[in-house]
């Protein structure tokens, strides 16, 4: 049976909003609206005369006035109920943005830092491509953001000074002309144990216009120990210290001679090196003599392998010089390098052939010392470049099979495991794995360049065989004997290197 015919007309008028458990009136507003309502009702019972007391209009009127009212009560009252809701979830959501784990203040948003620079934007991604992970990437525009705003604070938890005593203040002062907008990274590698990012940058000096490059090595970037030194700069470079190693490199220079004997060596650069045997090197170089002058007490390295150059203390002065000389079949002295920090900048001088040096600013971290002839020609250097940016392979296609597998092997030494992956066949009957598990495979593996060039040595004098319309390998020779690298060739026409190339 259906009672709610015998309710009141207010009844059924006021049910939804009496229905609505989340909703609560407050219940003086209430009473006092009763009295009002009643007064008011006295008061029309004596101004309206009896002809316009009509039986249905006044109660209807009532019960709207009460539903005005009352509704308004429960919706001013529900709305305040809500703001404080949202509120108090403006004030969370604050609260956890604007603070690190440890509830410390944070001030920096990466969201919004990128989205006001595209400098910032593009170090960011360009970081988080070569290293796969968000962290290092943060930190760095966060660093630059510090740098900007002078917070010393921020730069005191992540700058380290453990090279060299320079206040944060002289490290923000170098930076105060800097036009963070032009910021450019230049080139960003990982050392052989992964826990340090050398990064290289320019930016412009808004006093000068001049551009300005610096570099800054970024400790334990997979950990939230991550800490960062900045480059050598003018503030804190050792003038004194710079021209002793200018001093020694022109003595080196000068004293060295092809041909030289290992007698002769050590009366002129010392008996106090590190003998590296290299009888599988390409160049006839059957060992290596390293000297290192001008260093700190108590420097130690972080590498494992002897023929690693010690990057990190080069460029914080820690080593002032690193001297190599390679040594031939016949005990003779055969090549030589020297590495050296000059205001800040890592140089690398090396004897050519016919005797005179070449100078170069030495980019790249922790050098292997070039113990083969592996070597990329202009023609694929200008092509592996292009290819890196965005694996189009237009960049490929006046390339020969063994010049396609050359820029694999260099994406290998370089650890770039999504450029090595673009060189490998597409064919599908030819398709082994996913990238996805080459670059989980790649981050697992520990195989030194040194063993990589040991494997792939003499590719680059191999000679291509074609055995079908898409199938052919390189055959060469290296100190493992005669190899053989499969090539496929796509059906773009363009020759690519097979999964499991080395047969």
């Amino acid at each position: 049976m259906d009672n709610r015919k015998y309710e009141s007309f207010d009844q059924r008028f006021l049910a939804p909003l009496k229905n609505r458990p989340d909703i609560d009136p407050d219940e003086k507003f209430v009473e006092k609206l009763r009295t009002e309502i009643t007064e008011g009702q006295n008061q029309l019972k004596q101004n309206i005369k009896p002809k316009w007391q009509w039986p249905i209009l006044v109660p209807m009127a009532m019960t709207v006035i009460i539903f005005s009212v009352l509704a308004a009560s429960f919706i001013g009252v529900n709305t305040n109920q809500e703001d404080s809701k949202v509120a108090d979830k403006k004030e969370v959501i604050s609260e956890d943005h604007d603070k690190d784990e440890n509830g410390n203040e944070k001030e920096r948003n990466i969201d919004q830092l990128i989205a006001n620079n595209d400098a910032y934007q593009t170090i960011y991604q360009q970081v988080f491509k070569v290293v796969g992970a968000p962290t290092p990437g943060k930190e760095l525009i966060y660093y630059f953001d510090a740098l900007k705003k002078g917070d010393q604070d921020y730069l005191k938890e992540k700058l380290i000074f453990e090279f060299y005593d320079q206040p944060v203040e002289e490290v923000i002062k170098y930076y105060q002309n800097a036009d963070f907008s032009t910021l450019a990274l230049e080139t960003i590698n990982r050392d052989e144990n992964d826990t340090i990012l050398n990064v290289s940058y320019s930016f412009t000096d808004a006093e000068t216009g001049m551009k300005v490059r610096r570099r800054l090595l970024i400790q334990n970037w997979d950990s939230k120990d991550l800490k960062i030194s900045d480059a050598v700069s003018p503030a804190d470079l050792n003038e004194e210290k710079d021209q002793l190693v200018k001093e020694k490199v022109e003595f080196i220079e000068h004293a060295f001679k092809i041909g030289l004997s290992k007698e002769a060596a050590k009366e002129i650069f010392g008996s106090e090196f590190t003998e590296i045997e290299n009888s599988d090197a390409e160049d006839g170089t059957k060992k290596y003599w390293t000297y290192q002058y001008l260093v700190e007490p108590g420097t130690t390295s972080d590498l494992d392998q002897d023929f690693m150059v010690d990057f990190p203390n080069l460029i914080n002065q820690k080593i002032g010089v690193l001297f190599s000389i390679g040594w031939s079949s016949e005990n003779k002295a055969l090549k030589m390098s020297i590495f050296y920090t000059q205001k800040g900048k890592v140089m690398i001088k090396t004897l050519r052939p016919d005797g005179t040096m070449n100078e170069v600013e030495q980019k790249a971290g922790e050098i292997i010392y070039d113990t083969t002839a592996f070597r990329l020609t202009e023609e694929e250097k200008t092509a592996y470049n292009w290819f890196k940016v965005d694996h189009d392979l237009d960049n490929l296609k006046n390339l020969s099979p063994i010049s396609i597998a050359k820029l694999y092997v260099q994406a290998d030494l370089e650890g770039d495991a999504e450029t090595e992956y673009a060189f490998y066949t597409t064919r599908p009957e030819y398709v082994m794995w996913s990238q996805e598990e080459h670059i989980k495979f790649s981050e697992s593996d520990r195989t030194t360049a040194a063993q990589k060039l040991s494997a792939l040595g003499g590719i680059q004098n191999g000679k291509f065989v074609e055995t079908s319309d898409f199938e052919g390998y390189i055959s060469f020779e290296n100190a493992n004997g005669s190899q053989g690298f499969r090539m496929i060739k796509d059906p773009d026409g363009i020759w690519k290197v097979a999964f499991m190339a080395i047969q």
